[in-house]
C-alpha cells in the first residue's frame, strides 16, 4: 500500500511540474479530491485521472476490478457532470495486456470505442461485452459509455514502482528555467514536491461530499472550503517548493529549449561512453538524404540501441534541432498510432483532432498538422516494421526523420547502423562512472576480467556497476566468483 501511494505522489509531482512550463494549459490540479488526482484546465475543463499500481509489474486486463472500478468511476462523472471532462487518465506502473482483441485487451476496447464514438458504427462484440461487465446492474446508456470510453487515454511510458523517484528528478532537472545541476539538491526537491502531494492527499472531509464543489459550485462550509484548498496544487506552490533548495526561474520568465515538445525517456546512465563514433554516424545518414530518412540502430539485446536513441534525442534536444518535437514510440506497448495522437494532444497547444472513421486517417490529420520544425520519431524495440508501416509520416513531408531500435535487420527503405559491443576499454570507463575509482583500482585485472565476463554488453555492466555501489563491502573478486558459479 505504502508503495501505491508513494508512487501515486510522485506521478501527481510530475504532473504539478507541468503547471509551471510556459506553455501549460494546466491551471492547478488538486490530490485525492474525488478522483486520485484532478486538473484543472485553463479553459475551465478539468482532466480526470486514475492511478493504479501493482507489484509484481504484470500488465493490467480490462477485466480486472481495479481497472473496472476506475473506468466506472469515469463514466460516473460523465453522467453527473456532462461537458466539464475534457478527458481521462488510467495511469500505471505496469502497462496493459495487448495480446488479442479480445475483452482483456484495454488498448483494444479504448480504440474500438473511438472508432463506435466517431463514426457511430456498431461496436464490436468484444466491446459491447465490456460495456455490458463495466455496467452490470447499472443504468448508463450505451451511448454515454463509448462516449467515456472515447476520453480515456493510457499512458505508454510511465516509470516503474522502483525508477519512479528518479523519474523525478530527472524531469526537475529538465525543467525550463532550472540551473541546478547537483544532484543532491534536485533530489531534495523532488522529495519535498512529492512529500507535498502526499500531504495533500491526505486531507480529508468529516462527512462524504456528494458534488465537486471546484467544478460546479463553491462549498459555503469554511471547513470544506480549507479541506479543498489543502488539496489544491497552484504553480505558485510548485515554484515555492522548487526555490526553497535549488535555483529556479519560472520559464515564464526565461524561455528555454526544453519547451521543444518531447517525450524523452528516463535514462539512469550517469555517462555516456564509447558510442561517439556511432552518434556521428547516425547525424550523418539523416543528413545524407533530402527525403524523410528511416534510420535503424540494431544490434543484440542489451548492446545499448535504446541508449544511443536517448542520447541521439537529448543532444539534438539541446542544440534545438528539431524545433518540430521529438515523439517516442513504443510499438511493444499498444497501438502506435494512438501514441502519436496522444502525443499531439498533450504537446501541441490549441490541437483538436475531428472526427474521423479510421485510426490510420487521424494519425494522417496529424502529419498534415504537425506543428511547424524538423521532427524527430524514435521508434523503440521494433520486431514487425510492416506493424508500424501504416502509421509512418508519408516520405513527401521531409521534414520527419524516423529513428527505430531494434534487434532486426531490417532491409530498404530502412538505413541500418549495426550497433556491437563496447570495446574493453569502453567498458571500463563504463564502470567507473557507476563505481568508486579507488575500488576498482584494488583489483584492476578483476575489472577487466567482469567486463569480459560480461561479455562488455551496456546493459550488463550496468546492472552490475549498480549493484557493486550499493554493495559497497563486496569484492570484484567475489562477484565475479559468483558469476562463474551461475554460469554466466
Amino acid at each position: 500500500m505504502q508503495r501505491r501511494l508513494r508512487y501515486q505522489a510522485i506521478y501527481a509531482a510530475s504532473l504539478a511540474l507541468s503547471l509551471v512550463a510556459a506553455d501549460s494549459e494546466f491551471d492547478c490540479l488538486f490530490c485525492e479530491h474525488h478522483e486520485d488526482i484532478l486538473i484543472k484546465r485553463k479553459d475551465g475543463k478539468f482532466l480526470g485521472i486514475q492511478v493504479k499500481t501493482q507489484a509484481s509489474n504484470e500488465p493490467f486486463r480490462a477485466t480486472d476490478e481495479p481497472i473496472l472500478a476506475s473506468i466506472r468511476k469515469f463514466i460516473e462523472l460523465e453522467n453527473q457532470f456532462p461537458e466539464c471532462f475534457s478527458s481521462y487518465v488510467l495511469a500505471t506502473n505496469c502497462g496493459f495486456g495487448k495480446k488479442n482483441k479480445s475483452r482483456n485487451n484495454l488498448p483494444y476496447l479504448i480504440e474500438a470505442a473511438k472508432s463506435a464514438f466517431n463514426s457511430i458504427e456498431i461496436p464490436a462484440t468484444q466491446l459491447t461485452n465490456f460495456i455490458e461487465k463495466l455496467c452490470g446492474n447499472e443504468a448508463h446508456s450505451t451511448e454515454t459509455v463509448i462516449r467515456t470510453l472515447s476520453k480515456v487515454f493510457l499512458p505508454s511510458n510511465l516509470p516503474g514502482l522502483d525508477s519512479a523517484g528518479l523519474h523525478l528528478i530527472r524531469d526537475l532537472g529538465e525543467l525550463a528555467g532550472t540551473r541546478e545541476t547537483d544532484y543532491g539538491k534536485l533530489q531534495k526537491a523532488a522529495s519535498w514536491l512529492a512529500y507535498r502531494m502526499f500531504g495533500a492527499a491526505s486531507l480529508e472531509f468529516s462527512l462524504p461530499q456528494p458534488l465537486y464543489f471546484s467544478i460546479k459550485e463553491e462549498s459555503q462550509d469554511q471547513s470544506i472550503k480549507g479541506i479543498i484548498e489543502g488539496k489544491k496544487i497552484t504553480p505558485e506552490a510548485v515554484i515555492k517548493i522548487i526555490q526553497e533548495f535549488i535555483n529556479f526561474i519560472p520559464p515564464q520568465v526565461e524561455n528555454s529549449i526544453i519547451s521543444t515538445p518531447n517525450n524523452i525517456p528516463f535514462s539512469g546512465v550517469l555517462e555516456f561512453v564509447g558510442r561517439l563514433e556511432e552518434l556521428e554516424e547516425l547525424q550523418t545518414k539523416f543528413k545524407l538524404s533530402d527525403q524523410a530518412t528511416i534510420a535503424a540502430v540494431s544490434g543484440m539485446g542489451g548492446v545499448g540501441k535504446t541508449e544511443l536513441a536517448i542520447h541521439y534525442s537529448k543532444k539534438h534536444l539541446n542544440l534545438q534541432t528539431y524545433a518540430g518535437g521529438i515523439c517516442w514510440l513504443y510499438p511493444r506497448r499498444g497501438n502506435i498510432g494512438s501514441q502519436i495522437i496522444e502525443f499531439a494532444l498533450t504537446h501541441f497547444k490549441g490541437f483538436n483532432l475531428p472526427e474521423r472513421p479510421t485510426l490510420i486517417s487521424q494519425v494522417e490529420f496529424c502529419w498534415q498538422n504537425w506543428i511547424a520544425g524538423e521532427v524527430l520519431l524514435v521508434i523503440d524495440d521494433v520486431i514487425d516494421f510492416n506493424e508500424i508501416k501504416p502509421y509512418l509520416p508519408p516520405s513527401s513531408l521531409q521534414r520527419f526523420k524516423l529513428l527505430l531500435t531494434t534487434r532486426e535487420k531490417l532491409g530498404l527503405p530502412v538505413v541500418r547502423l549495426d550497433l556491437s559491443i563496447l570495446k574493453p576499454k569502453a567498458s571500463l570507463k563504463l564502470l567507473k562512472t557507476l563505481v568508486d575509482r579507488e575500488r576498482l583500482k584494488q583489483e584492476p585485472w578483476i575489472a577487466r576480467t567482469l567486463c569480459k565476463r560480461l561479455g562488455h554488453l551496456p546493459l550488463a555492466l550496468e546492472l552490475v556497476g549498480r549493484y557493486l555501489a550499493e554493495e559497497e563491502d563486496l569484492s570484484l573478486s567475489t562477484l565475479l566468483k559468483r558469476l562463474e558459479r551461475k554460469g554466466r
